[in-house]
């Protein structure tokens, strides 16, 4: 997904959709979540908020493209 506006702000957008289980448990849970982010030349920040298996996490995140 991208976003983009006649100021030249383009943002991407994550959804985040997972099933899951420990190793050490019969239990089954689900992970979901969104994110954005933003590249610039051969950098790209980005943020997401995720749920998973109750929890709530916010994770910055910074790629390189190569």
């Amino acid at each position: 997904m991208n976003y983009s506006t006649s100021g030249n702000i383009s943002l991407n957008g994550q959804i985040i959709l997972g099933v899951g289980s420990y190793y050490a448990h019969n239990t089954t849970f689900v992970e979901y979540g969104v994110g954005l982010s933003k590249t610039y030349g051969d950098l790209t920040f980005g943020v997401s908020y995720s749920n998973w298996d109750g929890g709530d996490y916010i994770t910055p995140s910074i790629s390189i493209g190569l």
